[in-house]
């Protein structure tokens, strides 16, 4: 079976966010990783019953790429 994951299916919220977001539409321990507005990568993570901890992170725009078997999909978070 092949399963096309669209990147309209996937949601995170709360954008704009503070610690943490929740991503909907994907496995957990999919890989995360999130880069800052000049395409240098930050940090890496994994999705843990949905969610993504990031408390490190100052306040500014953020894209989170979602590794998937067959894509990547890049989602842009505000921190606040």
């Amino acid at each position: 079976i092949n399963y096309f994951q669209s990147e309209d299916m996937i949601t995170i919220y709360p954008n704009p966010a503070i610690n943490e977001v929740t991503i909907d539409g994907v496995e957990n321990n999919t890989k995360i990783t999130i880069s800052d507005v000049y395409g240098r990568e930050i940090a890496r993570t994994f999705l843990i019953e949905n969610k993504v901890h990031f408390s490190e992170l100052v306040a500014g725009i953020y894209y989170f790429t979602i590794h998937l078997a067959s894509e990547k999909i890049v989602k842009k978070i505000v921190v606040e």
